[in-house]
């Protein structure tokens, strides 16, 4: 690849945006970040950016769900399906390969083993077969990035009782933990909490994790 391209991300997941953006800047390419798919999308048709990732799961979605996200009548975001698949010809193989393989033995799994069984993918009935299909393609992305997240979560506990923490988890919502932190314990509860969440697992991309304060969910974002 050209290390001059210009690239715009746009993921509605800030923490998986993120991740993507300082790998793709280590790599030497200018990355941008964009939350909103729709605006994202305008966005680029108005610059200078030479590629536009359009929701980093899109090959689980279909043009009609693309479209919505997006704002575009279902014709163009097909076609912008069509395209991304034909350039990025890993990811379509990939997508037939996991399919094929979901269709033989009937089931998919994540990296650490996990299955999901897929009754109907190979269902006469298209809609229950398309979404079969889409299910295998999603889940061992997703579903290790659950993986991930629980084991992060066991492993911070963990942690915390190791520590003597009197601070504790009080919730998880996707890839995040909300935490009860004493005042006194503030920075060696974030340091430790950042550390264990990275180490959760070891991949070619780093796992990054930020640490937020506030009185309440709400003020920590």
């Amino acid at each position: 690849m050209d290390d001059k391209l210009k690239i715009l991300l746009c993921e509605d997941d800030e923490n998986l945006g993120m991740l993507l953006r300082e790998y793709l800047q280590a790599k030497g390419y200018s990355a941008e970040l964009c939350p909103d798919g729709e605006a994202g999308y305008k966005a680029f048709l108005k610059t200078k950016f030479d590629i536009c990732v359009l929701d980093v799961m899109m090959p689980k979605k279909d043009g009609f769900s693309l479209a919505q996200d997006i704002g575009v009548y279902q014709s163009e975001a097909k076609a912008y399906m069509d395209a991304y698949l034909a350039k990025y010809h890993g990811v379509r193989d990939y997508m037939k390969s996991i399919v094929e393989k979901a269709k033989k033995d009937g089931y998919v799994a994540t990296i650490y083993g996990r299955r999901r069984y897929l009754p109907d993918i190979r269902h006469s009935n298209f809609n229950l077969r398309s979404f079969a299909e889409r299910t295998a393609i999603n889940t061992p992305i997703q579903g290790t990035a659950a993986d991930i997240m629980k084991k992060a979560m066991i492993d911070v506990e963990r942690a915390l009782e190791q520590a003597g923490c009197k601070s504790r988890i009080l919730l998880q919502v996707h890839d995040e933990l909300v935490l009860e932190v004493t005042e006194d314990e503030r920075e060696r509860v974030a340091e430790l909490v950042r550390a264990t969440m990275q180490a959760a697992a070891s991949l070619e991309i780093p796992l990054l994790a930020d640490v937020n304060f506030g009185k309440n969910w709400a003020e920590t974002k």
